[in-house]
């Protein structure tokens, strides 16, 4: 996972009205948190390019917005199936806390000293986050996120530290 890269936080739809509106699907945890983050990047065909959201509200489970320059419905069209992007200096940083993209990728290394794989993605379970870890066979297996699993994790090093058995 490259962190320069920008961080995906959503997907536009289809236009909403006839002014140019246009639905957002929200990856961030409240669907209305994506409004908070002051620019955003579309991924085109030929790269991200910055877009200026004029403004926008939560509507039912997505939100809707209204972009700088798509002031119609046939010009809103074209933002259809794009991502939206921020960059990762927007992402808040609180001690202990980490974003599911800056996980990804990462090496995860039992408290004995065994490498169980990397993770591959993460699952929202309800009751806690769920690391994905794939071997390299491809074989993959569930560790929860959790104080009493996760012993600690090193972000310069790229790597998971768990209370976990090989065998588990």
């Amino acid at each position: 996972m490259n962190l320069e890269e920008p961080v995906i936080v959503g997907k536009i739809g289809a236009p909403w009205g006839v002014r140019g509106w246009v639905r957002v699907k929200s990856y961030t945890r409240h669907p209305g948190d994506i409004l908070n983050y002051p620019s955003w990047m579309v991924r085109e065909p030929t790269g991200w390019q910055e877009i200026s959201l004029i403004c926008g509200h939560p509507q039912g489970e997505c939100v809707v917005v209204e972009f700088e320059g798509y002031n119609n419905r046939e010009r809103s069209k074209e933002l259809n199936g794009l991502d939206v992007g921020i960059t990762p200096d927007q992402l808040a940083k609180r001690e202990g806390d980490f974003y599911w993209v800056e996980l990804q990728g990462m090496a995860v290394i039992t408290l004995k000293g065994e490498t169980l794989g990397k993770v591959n993605h993460l699952l929202e379970t309800g009751a806690n986050d769920v690391l994905v870890v794939a071997d390299d066979q491809g074989a993959e297996r569930l560790i929860p996120w959790g104080k009493s699993v996760i012993d600690r994790v090193d972000r310069d090093r790229r790597e998971i530290w768990v209370e976990w058995e090989p065998d588990y």
